[in-house]
């Protein structure tokens, strides 16, 4: 169906966006790492987490390669904090800013998932156009007003992460 096209559009684009910043963060903190010659990355005293998942599309791949820049760009924060480059506030923002990037993308899935099933399930005559419900509002994920902003005194100003897209949420 046009509103399942849309939607996927609309999930692709927002994973491109958090991959991208992704990929610029992890950059800038290669970038300090070789810049203050730090070598060896901070290690945990728990083993991670392992599990196999079973990727299904290429969404579901996309998804998995986001989450797994996000378990590299971890240890780097945490490395460049013990090394003094960034402080433990710029550290603290900089996790939250990447995590909320990841943790918005499956709150966007699952609220148009819950929008889809209720207009599949409304009345034909309450099914309007678009993404709308039988109320008339959006069940898509909508841009806030609000930027959570550049991490603070990255070197030379550069920012580890790249929150030039606004956060989205469920509505």
């Amino acid at each position: 169906s046009l509103d399942v096209l849309k939607v996927e559009k609309t999930i692709r684009t927002q994973m491109d966006n958090v991959s991208n910043s992704m990929n610029k963060s992890l950059d800038a903190a290669e970038a300090l790492c070789q810049h203050h010659g730090v070598t060896q990355l901070a290690t945990y005293d728990t083993q991670p987490l392992e599990m196999e998942v079973a990727v299904i599309s290429s969404t579901t791949r996309r998804y998995l390669e986001i989450l797994i820049k996000l378990d590299q760009l971890m240890p780097m924060l945490q490395t460049l904090e013990i090394h003094d480059v960034l402080s433990l506030e710029e550290v603290v923002n900089q996790r939250s800013i990447l995590k909320r990037q990841v943790r918005n993308i499956a709150l966007s899935v699952r609220g148009f998932a819950n929008g889809l099933r209720r207009r599949m399930h409304a009345p034909p005559a309450a099914a309007g156009d678009g993404l709308s419900n039988a109320k008339g509002r959006s069940d898509a994920p909508r841009p806030t007003d609000r930027n959570e902003g550049e991490a603070p005194g990255a070197a030379a100003g550069t920012a580890l992460v790249d929150d030039s897209e606004p956060a989205r949420e469920t509505g």
